[in-house]
C-alpha cells in the first residue's frame, strides 16, 4: 500500500508542474478532476505521513529592494547572466562576440552608432566609433571581417561621448566635451568634414553642441556653444566662446549645415539649467521634440520649424517639474515614450499626453526592484556615464552603468535588461558597454574597458570573448632600449604606430629589445584571476621575409631586477618553420599580413630554485610578477619584424557564467522543517548541466547537488586527417584530446559509429563487422558482430547506425536492406532484417541513412530518392517522402525530440559540379522546413562537394562533414552549424581522408524534463531555505521553468 501510496504522490506532484507551467494538463489526465487529484494527494500524505509538498513557483526576474526572506516566491533574490520569458522560466542568457577581431587602440570605445541608406537600387550602411582621440568607420559592418579606418585622428578632448543622428544620410555626430567641431560623414560619398568650416563663405553660424537631432528634414543642436569667431579665424579656440547650455538651434529645411542667428529656442528654466537630451516623436499633423533638464520637461510642437515670420508654427511648453534627465546617454525614446532616468528612477514619459488622476502615475519609476543600485550609482558611482538603448527586437531596455564597487573601477561595468513586456529586471555580467546602437536588429556597444565594438545577445554564441589585458601598445619607442628600436607609424594594427626589429650585419643579423619594469598581471580588469595554465601573451608580428629569419624569442625576467636581464628569466622561441606553421609565408618577394602569435604563460618554464622558499633565489615567482620582457629575432640575411598590440589574453573564451538565487523560504512557518527534495522543472541537453546549492536558515551552505551532463562535450571523427582509427576532439573549438590508430589499415578501419555514454560502437570497413569498445580505452575489444555477406549475420557496408533504448539500427546499404541489433550484458545480438532491393514499400535501393527515436525509424532510401517512415517497434511501413536529391551518393539523416535534418547530395543546376544539401523537416509527414547549400567557411561559388559520412549532434550543434575531392589527397571539412537557422559557428579543415563523426548518440531524447532531485540534507532541521543554481561550463546551456519543495514540518 505505501509502495502505491508513494507512487500517487509523486504523479500528483508532476501534475501540479504541468499545470502550473501552462501545459494543457487536460491532456495528461484525462477527465480526471483537479479536486480529486488534490483529495487524492492529502491521502497518500496522510498515511504516508509524507513530507509536505509546496506548490510549484516559477522563476521571475530579480528583487534587489527587499531582502532575501520578503522577496515574493517566484522572484530572485540574485541572478546573473540570466533571462526570462512570458511563461516565468529563466534561462541562460546568450552570449556575445566582437564584431571587430582587432582592436582598434587601447582606448575605450566610448560611442558607436549604425546607419544606413537607401538608395532603390542600392543600399549602404555603416557603424561610426569613438575611441581615445579618434573617429574611426567600418564601411562593412555586418560582414565577417569588417574593415576600420580613422575619420578623425586629432580630438582635442580624449574618450568624449558623442551623440548622432541620420540627416537623409548624412550622419551628423557632436561631442559633449564641447571642445571639438560638429562633424558630418556622407553615407553615400564616403566623405568626412566638419558641419561648419571656412569653404562656404555664407555660412555666419559655428556651433559646437551637446546632442544632435535630425526631425523631419531638419537638423536640431541643443546645449550649444557659440564659436563663430573661430570661423573667421579672429579668435583662438578657447577665448571669445558663448554656452548656451539652455539653448536649441535648428537648420533651414533640408540644409542641415545653414544656420542663422535668429533660429534658436531658449528653454530656460530654474535659472538657466543646461539641456540634458531631446527626443523625438512625429504625429498625423504635428511633431513634437521632448527637451529635458536635470528638473524638467519641455514639448517643443510644430508642423514646420521655422520662424513666426517666415511660416513657422512652433510652441514651446512646460510640460513636466520636478523631474528630468540626470543621465543624457541613458535617455531613451521607445516608439510612443521615452525611457528617461530622473533623480528618483527610470521612468515611462510619453510628453504629458495621457489624461491621468495625478502626476504620482506618471512619475512612478518601473526600476523600484533595483531601487538600491540605482541609489548608488546616484551616491558613489558617476551617474553621467550610465547607458542605455531599446532593443526593439526582445522589448528589452539595456541599461549599463558604472556599478561604484565593481571592478574596471570608474566606467561602465555593469548591465541590467529591463524585460518591457514581463517588466522584470536581469543583471547581467561580462558586457562591458560604454555605448549602445542597433545595427539593423542587432544590439551593439562600444566596449568601456578596450577598443572593441561588441555585439551582445548573438544566437550562435553562448559565452563571451576573450579577457585581454593590455601590456604595452607598442605605440613608444622610447619605454624600450637595448638598442631603442624604431617606430613605425605607417605599418600599423593597432593604435598610431608599431616597433621594429631589423636584423642587419653590423649586429651579426641579431635584433632585440627589451623594457625593464614592475609588470603585476594577477588579475583581470574585471577583477578575476589571471591564471598560468590557462592564459597567454599575445602579440601581433608582421615579417618581411621569413625565409631569412632563424628565430624570434619572447624572454620574460622572473628575478626581481629592474637595470638588466638576470639568469633569472624564461624565454620562449618560434623557430621559422613554426612561424611558418602559423601562417607567416617564406617568400622573401611578398610581406606578410600581421599574425596574431600566442605564447602561453605555461610555456615559461621555472627553476625548481626559484620557488624554493627557503632559498629565495626568486619569491614569488608563482605570482604573475615579472620584471622585464625582451624580444629577440635571429636572421641569416637582412629582414624586419614589426610588433603590436602586446597584451595579456584568456586562452579561451569568457565562460557566460550564470546563476539564480531564490528567496530564504520560510513557507509561511516559524517551524523547522527537515527538507527531503525538490520537484525541478528545467531544461538542458545532454551535454550540459549546472549545480545547486543549498543554503539553510542564513546562508549556511549545506550541500552542492551536481546534477552532470550524460555526456561530455566531445565528438569523433572517423579518419580524422587520414588515419585509420578515430580522433577524439573538443565540440567547443575542434582541439584534439586524444585519437586512435592502427599501423595497418588492411586490419582494422572504422569508418563509421555510435558514441554511446560508456561504449564505442564502431564498423570496421575492412572486415565489415560491429565492434563494441569501451568508450574511456578504446582498444579493448568487448565483443562484435558480423562479417562480409549476405547473410543475417553479415554487412555488405553499414553507413549510419542509430540507438533507441538497447536496440542498435544499421542500414546494410548494398545489401538493401535494414538491420536491428540488441545490446545484451555488452553482447551484440542480431534481432531482425528488413527490406529487399526494389520500390516498394518495405523495399530499398541503397539505403544510405537511418535515424530513429522511441515512436519512429526514419530510412533515407538513397537510390529511390526518399525517406521511408517506419514503426520502430515492427519497422513496418508507415508513410514516406521524396526529396530533391538525383544521384546516388551517401545520404544520412539525424532526429532530436522536435526535427529531422537530412544531407545529402545533388548534381546541381551548374553543369559538372555537386552540391551538399541540409535540410530541416518535420518528423510526422516530413515536410521540408529549411534547406541550405553547405560550402567551406567564406566561399560562394559553385564547385563539386560530397558527403563524407554520417553527422551528427551535440546539444544545439550539428557537425557536418564534407569534402571537395574523395581522393586521400583531397580536402575535408568539419563544419559546426546551430540545428535551428543552420547558421555557421566553426569550420576545421584537412587534407587527410575522413569520414563520420560521432557525438550525442540519442539526440532524440527530450531537453525539458521533470526530476525529482534529493536535497541531500535530510536531518539537518531549518526553517529557511535558499538555493542557488548556477553553472561555469563553457558551451554550456540550462533553463529553469518552476521549482516545488518537499518537507518534514516539525512540531513548533
Amino acid at each position: 500500500m505505501k509502495k502505491v501510496l508513494n507512487k500517487v504522490f509523486r504523479f500528483c506532484i508532476i501534475f501540479l508542474h504541468l499545470k502550473q507551467t501552462n501545459h494543457t494538463y487536460h491532456n495528461v489526465i484525462g477527465t480526471v478532476k483537479f479536486a480529486f487529484l488534490a483529495t487524492l494527494t492529502l491521502f497518500a500524505l496522510s498515511y504516508l505521513k509524507a513530507a509536505i509538498p509546496t506548490n510549484p513557483v516559477s522563476f521571475l526576474g530579480v528583487d534587489h529592494l527587499h531582502g532575501c526572506i520578503d522577496v515574493a516566491d517566484n522572484r530572485a533574490c540574485d541572478s546573473q547572466n540570466m533571462i526570462g520569458d512570458s511563461l516565468g522560466s529563466a534561462s541562460k542568457r546568450q552570449g556575445s562576440k566582437r564584431i571587430i577581431s582587432q582592436a582598434v587602440s587601447s582606448a575605450p570605445m566610448t560611442s558607436v552608432f549604425w546607419a544606413e541608406i537607401d538608395k532603390g537600387t542600392y543600399t549602404k550602411s555603416v557603424l561610426i566609433a569613438t575611441s581615445g582621440s579618434r573617429i574611426y568607420v567600418s564601411t562593412s559592418p555586418e560582414g565577417d571581417s569588417p574593415i576600420w579606418r580613422v575619420l578623425r585622428s586629432t580630438l582635442v578632448t580624449p574618450d568624449q561621448y558623442f551623440t548622432f543622428a541620420n540627416a537623409n544620410g548624412i550622419i551628423v555626430m557632436a561631442g559633449d566635451a564641447l571642445s571639438d567641431p560638429v562633424f558630418k560623414y556622407d553615407i553615400d560619398r564616403d566623405t568626412f568634414s566638419e558641419l561648419f568650416s571656412l569653404d562656404d563663405s555664407t555660412r555666419v553660424m559655428n556651433y559646437r553642441a551637446k546632442y544632435v537631432l535630425a526631425p523631419d528634414g531638419y537638423l536640431v543642436l541643443a546645449n550649444v556653444m557659440d564659436v563663430r569667431d573661430n570661423l573667421r579665424g579672429l579668435t583662438s579656440l578657447n577665448n571669445g566662446t558663448t554656452n548656451y547650455p539652455y539653448r536649441l538651434v535648428y537648420s533651414l529645411f533640408n540644409n542641415i549645415s545653414s544656420f542663422t542667428a535668429s533660429r534658436y529656442l531658449d528653454i530656460y528654466y530654474g535659472g538657466g539649467q543646461p539641456i540634458t537630451g531631446v527626443t523625438e516623436r512625429g504625429g498625423t499633423t504635428s511633431n513634437t521634440m521632448i527637451v529635458y533638464t536635470p528638473d524638467s520637461a519641455h514639448a517643443i510642437i510644430y508642423s514646420v520649424l521655422n520662424l513666426d515670420s517666415d511660416g513657422g508654427d512652433i510652441t514651446v511648453d512646460n510640460v513636466a517639474t520636478g523631474f528630468g534627465c540626470i543621465s543624457p546617454r541613458a535617455l531613451v525614446n521607445a516608439g510612443p515614450y521615452d525611457i528617461v532616468p530622473t533623480r528618483e528612477g527610470l521612468i515611462f514619459y510619453d510628453g504629458g499626453k495621457k489624461a491621468r488622476l495625478n502626476l504620482l502615475e506618471e512619475l512612478r519609476p518601473f526600476s523600484t526592484l533595483i531601487a538600491p543600485d540605482y541609489e548608488r550609482i546616484m551616491t558613489y558611482g558617476k551617474n553621467e556615464f550610465s547607458s542605455g538603448v531599446w532593443y526593439q527586437k526582445k522589448n528589452w531596455y539595456v541599461f549599463s552603468f558604472s556599478e561604484p564597487f565593481w571592478k574596471p573601477e570608474g566606467r561602465n561595468n555593469r548591465v541590467f535588461i529591463y524585460d518591457i513586456k514581463s517588466e522584470e529586471w536581469w543583471p547581467q555580467k561580462n558586457w562591458l558597454a560604454s555605448g549602445f546602437t542597433i545595427m539593423r536588429d542587432r544590439l551593439v556597444y562600444g566596449d568601456s574597458q578596450d577598443g572593441y565594438v561588441v555585439e551582445a545577445d548573438v544566437k550562435t554564441e553562448i559565452d563571451d570573448p576573450r579577457k585581454e589585458l593590455v601590456f604595452d601598445t607598442l605605440d613608444k619607442s622610447t619605454l624600450w632600449s637595448q638598442p631603442e628600436p624604431s617606430i613605425d607609424s605607417g605599418t600599423v594594427v593597432e593604435g598610431t604606430a608599431s616597433l621594429k626589429l631589423s636584423t642587419i650585419l653590423n649586429t651579426s643579423w641579431i635584433s632585440s629589445m627589451t623594457r625593464m619594469a614592475l609588470f603585476e598581471f594577477g588579475e583581470w580588469p574585471d577583477g578575476s584571476e589571471i591564471l598560468r595554465d590557462r592564459d597567454m601573451i599575445s602579440f601581433k608580428a608582421k615579417i618581411s621575409s621569413l625565409v631569412v629569419l632563424k628565430s624570434l624569442t619572447v624572454d620574460l625576467q622572473y628575478g626581481p631586477t629592474q637595470q638588466a636581464f638576470s639568469h633569472i628569466h624564461s624565454s620562449v622561441t618560434y623557430s621559422s618553420a613554426a612561424l611558418f606553421s602559423l601562417g607567416f609565408t617564406t617568400d622573401a618577394s611578398n610581406t606578410t599580413d600581421w599574425q596574431e602569435l600566442k605564447v602561453a604563460l605555461s610555456s615559461f618554464i621555472f627553476s625548481s630554485d626559484w620557488n624554493d622558499t627557503s632559498t629565495q633565489t626568486a619569491p614569488f615567482s608563482r605570482a604573475l610578477t615579472i620584471y622585464g620582457i625582451r624580444f629577440v629575432a635571429i636572421g641569416v640575411d637582412s629582414t624586419t619584424i614589426n610588433l603590436d598590440d602586446l597584451r595579456i589574453a584568456q586562452g579561451e573564451k569568457n565562460v557566460n557564467e550564470a546563476y539564480y538565487l531564490s528567496k530564504q523560504f520560510s513557507f509561511n512557518s516559524v517551524t523547522q522543517k527537515d527538507f527531503k527534495y525538490i520537484a525541478l522543472q528545467h531544461g538542458r541537453d545532454a551535454s550540459s548541466g549546472f549545480r545547486i546549492d543549498v543554503f539553510l536558515d542564513y546562508g549556511v551552505i549545506a550541500n552542492t547537488i551536481i546534477i552532470n551532463p550524460e555526456i561530455p562535450k566531445e565528438i569523433f571523427v572517423c579518419g580524422y586527417k587520414g588515419m585509420n582509427g578515430f580522433a577524439r576532439l573538443k565540440s567547443t573549438d575542434f582541439s584534439v584530446i586524444d585519437s586512435t590508430s592502427f599501423p595497418n589499415a588492411n586490419v582494422i578501419d572504422y569508418m563509421n559509429g555510435l558514441a554511446l555514454r560508456n561504449r564505442m560502437l564502431m564498423f570496421d570497413k575492412v572486415a565489415n563487422r560491429m565492434l563494441l569498445l569501451d568508450r574511456s580505452s578504446y582498444s579493448a575489444i568487448i565483443s562484435s558482430f558480423g562479417s562480409l555477406g549476405t547473410g543475417a549475420t553479415n554487412y555488405d557496408t553499414a553507413n549510419q547506425f542509430t540507438k533507441v533504448g538497447n536496440a542498435i539500427f544499421s542500414t546494410d546499404a548494398l545489401n538493401h536492406r535494414i538491420k536491428k541489433l540488441l545490446i545484451q550484458n555488452d553482447k551484440l545480438v542480431w534481432e531482425r532484417d528488413s527490406g529487399e532491393l526494389g520500390t516498394g514499400t518495405t523495399q530499398y535501393l541503397v539505403p544510405t541513412g537511418i535515424t530513429a527515436n522511441a515512436a519512429n525509424a526514419y530510412v533515407l532510401d538513397d537510390g529511390n530518392f526518399r525517406i521511408v517512415k517506419l514503426s520502430v517497434s515492427t519497422l513496418g511501413y508507415v508513410s514516406e517522402r521524396k526529396i530533391d536529391s538525383n544521384t546516388i551518393g551517401e545520404g544520412v539523416l539525424v532526429a532530436d525530440a522536435d526535427w529531422l535534418y537530412i544531407v545529402y547530395n545533388r548534381v546541381s543546376e551548374k553543369p559538372y559540379f555537386q552540391d551538399v544539401v541540409l535540410e530541416r523537416r518535420t518528423l510526422g509527414d516530413m515536410t521540408l522546413v529549411q534547406r541550405k547549400i553547405l560550402r567551406p567557411r567564406n566561399v560562394i561559388e559553385a564547385s563539386t562537394y560530397t558527403v563524407s559520412g554520417d553527422f551528427t549532434m551535440l546539444g544545439r550543434y550539428l557537425f557536418i562533414g564534407f569534402t571537395k575531392d574523395l581522393s586521400t589527397t583531397g580536402t575535408y571539412y568539419v563544419q559546426k552549424l546551430l540545428k535551428y537557422g543552420f547558421d555557421f559557428i566553426d569550420e576545421y579543415q584537412t587534407s587527410g581522408t575522413q569520414f563520420s563523426i560521432m557525438g550525442d548518440a540519442e539526440p532524440y531524447q527530450p531537453t525539458e524534463r521533470i526530476e525529482k532531485i534529493p536535497l541531500g540534507v535530510s536531518g539537518s532541521l531549518a526553517t529557511y531555505i535558499q538555493l542557488r543554481y548556477y553553472d561555469k561550463q563553457e558551451e554550456n546551456i540550462f533553463k529553469l521553468g518552476s521549482h516545488s519543495f518537499v518537507y518534514d514540518d516539525q512540531p513548533y
